[in-house]
């Protein structure tokens, strides 16, 4: 995918995390949050584009076991 449609991706899945996860308290905790997301958006496509797993079932699946 292109780096326009990863970014998109990254955007929609971070509103998807805010919506379902605790707003950090500190910008220390946002950073890390922050990284976290990206991390877990790169994860769900490329376990999209490899596997056709559902990007949004492995994004959610990896937030709710990051160790935030």
């Amino acid at each position: 995918m292109s780096k326009v449609t990863l970014l998109v991706l990254t955007i929609l899945l971070t509103a998807c995390a805010n919506s379902n996860q605790i707003k950090p308290n500190s910008l220390e905790e946002d950073i890390v949050w922050t990284k976290t997301v990206q991390s877990c958006a790169g994860f769900a496509l490329n376990a999209s584009e490899t596997n056709g797993d559902n990007p949004k079932m492995v994004f959610d699946y990896c937030m709710t076991n990051s160790p935030l």
